[in-house]
C-alpha cells in the first residue's frame, strides 16, 4: 500500500516538473540558429556567441543546429531534414525566428519556406552569394547581411607582387562557398586580369 502510495507521489511529481518546463519554455522567445558547418568551423562558436550578446538570455532560448556541410554536402545529407523535422513535430513550442548562418544554411531555409520554416521569419549572414542575398529583397519573409572577400583587392595586390606574371591560377572546390566564390574571383578576374585559370577541384584527383 505505502510503495502504491510513494509511485502515485512520485508520478505525480514528474508530470507536475514536465508541465512547470513547458510553461516555463513557452514563456521564452525561441530561436532557431541553423549553421552550415559544425562547431568544430572556427566562425561557427563566434557566431553564436555574437548572436546570444545582443539577445536578453533571460528571456531568449536558442537552438543550435549543425547541417555539418563541410563533411555532409547538403545534397546527399538528408538526415539533416529528417532530424529537424522529428525536432519540430515533437518539440513543445514553435520558433519565433531562424538565423541562418552562411550559404547552405540559406539554401536550406529558402527550400523549406513553405515546408518545416513555414511563416517563421528568416535572418541570414555570412552568405557568400551576393546575387542569392539581394534576390532575398524581394522576399517578405528573409533578411540577413551578405559576406564579401575584397577580391577586386586582392587581385590588385597579386598584381603589385607579381607585375610580370601573365596569368593567374585560382583553385576552387565543388562545395556552396567554393562555387561563390569561384563566381566572385571570375568577376573580379575578368576586369582586372586578362588571363585566369580556376583550377577545379571536382574535376581534378591527387593522381593528376
Amino acid at each position: 500500500m505505502r510503495r502504491t502510495r510513494l509511485i502515485k507521489v512520485i508520478l505525480f511529481a514528474m508530470l507536475f516538473c514536465s508541465v512547470m518546463k513547458v510553461r516555463a519554455l513557452s514563456s521564452y522567445e525561441h530561436v532557431l540558429f541553423i549553421t552550415s558547418y559544425d562547431n568544430s568551423f572556427p566562425t561557427v562558436s563566434m557566431q553564436v556567441d555574437g548572436l546570444k550578446s545582443v539577445l536578453n538570455m533571460d528571456s531568449v532560448a536558442v537552438d543550435v543546429e549543425e547541417m555539418d556541410c563541410k563533411r555532409f554536402p547538403q545534397d546527399e545529407n538528408v538526415a539533416f531534414s529528417e532530424r529537424l523535422s522529428f525536432k519540430f513535430r515533437n518539440l513543445p513550442y514553435k520558433y519565433d525566428v531562424a538565423v541562418l548562418a552562411d550559404d547552405n544554411a540559406l539554401l536550406f531555409g529558402l527550400s523549406e519556406q513553405q515546408g518545416l520554416l513555414d511563416s517563421i521569419p528568416m535572418v541570414f549572414l555570412g552568405v557568400n552569394n551576393m546575387h542569392l542575398g539581394l534576390e532575398q529583397n524581394k522576399n517578405p519573409q528573409v533578411t540577413g547581411v551578405t559576406e564579401t572577400l575584397g577580391m577586386s583587392g586582392t587581385i590588385e595586390i597579386m598584381k603589385k607582387l607579381f607585375p610580370n606574371s601573365p596569368r593567374v591560377i585560382a583553385i576552387s572546390d565543388g562545395t556552396v562557398t567554393g562555387r561563390s566564390d569561384s563566381m566572385s574571383f571570375t568577376s573580379a578576374a575578368t576586369l582586372a586580369w586578362a588571363d585566369y585559370e580556376i583550377l577545379d577541384l571536382r574535376v581534378l584527383s591527387f593522381d593528376g
